[in-house]
């Protein structure tokens, strides 16, 4: 009689087990399949769009937005009245991007016109210490880096660098 019994515990805990396997992997599908479609969701979702190819580099709409923010803060206005106006202005700034780019890699083509490495980064390394003292602090600064889009010091280094390089090709 005694075996009987447990059997019927075996085979339940058996079920038992199954069943609780089952659930389990029913719910990791679940999870894979949700993030598969979050996954494909965000693939939808464009990061950046090129606006124009100079040469062998893309601008990018991010870069454009950039400029058309800078140039309406810099003005001090909130901007064009108008979608027309919008588009005119971002219109303006990009044909005067596509200017500046073939400007710089005229420049680089130029055997006559040489920009060191160590020439920019001093200009940089100038620029920076000049920038940090309007701040109180680092802390600041920092803050103010994220409120301007970048992520760390080391982004905004090579963002100045990069800059720093354009205009020395163009000056």
């Amino acid at each position: 009689m005694n075996r009987p019994m447990n059997r019927r515990r075996i085979a339940g805990n058996t079920t038992s087990s199954l069943l609780l396997l089952l659930v389990a992997l029913l719910g990791l599908l679940a999870r894979d399949a949700a993030a598969q479609v979050a996954d494909s969701a965000c693939a939808l979702l464009p990061v950046d769009r090129i606006v124009a190819v100079v040469g062998n580099r893309a601008l990018m709409r991010s870069q454009l937005d950039e400029q058309f923010y800078q140039l309406i803060t810099s003005l001090g206005v909130t901007g064009p009245s108008t979608r027309a106006d919008s588009t005119k202005l971002r219109r303006q700034i990009l044909d005067d991007m596509v200017d500046d780019e073939l400007m710089v890699q005229q420049a680089q083509k130029d055997t006559l016109i040489k920009v060191t490495d160590t020439e920019v980064i001093e200009s940089v390394e100038k620029s920076l210490r000049e920038i940090r003292q309007k701040y109180p602090n680092e802390f600041e600064f920092q803050k103010e880096l994220r409120a301007a889009g970048f992520v760390s010091m080391e982004e905004y280094r090579r963002f100045m660098v990069e800059q720093a390089r354009r205009e020395m090709l163009r000056s």
